[in-house]
């Protein structure tokens, strides 16, 4: 799937059920630049990720139902601390770290192209 953010597009792997939602990007060796995966949350609540066996440093961004970014966290691989968001989001997108300050995407910024619901 492509995503816009601003003038930048991301191309995602896309995470709908509870399977591929818990592997997410473990056990990856590398992540292409611009590329990422997005999650497709069950229902817009609190939700909680962390980077056990993912080998790569990631950001994540907590996406609200309308597609407004509430939250940016930077993830360090093999951790189990986990990155909680404060309001409710529907999706999630993890990249490389820092990509999102390359492309300029902070708390309130519009992702257009997610799934209608």
């Amino acid at each position: 799937m492509t995503l816009r953010m601003g003038n930048n597009f991301l191309q995602l792997d896309v995470a709908r059920d509870g399977t591929d939602i818990h592997k997410g990007l473990m056990h990856r060796q590398a992540l292409a630049k611009n590329s990422g995966m997005l999650f497709v949350l069950p229902q817009a609540t609190q939700h909680c990720f962390w980077m056990k066996n993912t080998l790569i440093p990631l950001s994540i961004a907590f996406i609200n139902h309308r597609g407004y970014v509430m939250q940016i966290d930077d993830m360090q691989p093999n951790s189990k601390q986990q990155y909680c968001t404060g309001e409710s989001s529907r999706f999630a997108i993890e990249v490389n770290q820092g990509v999102f300050q390359v492309m300029a995407v902070k708390k309130g910024t519009r992702i257009t192209g997610l799934p209608i619901f």
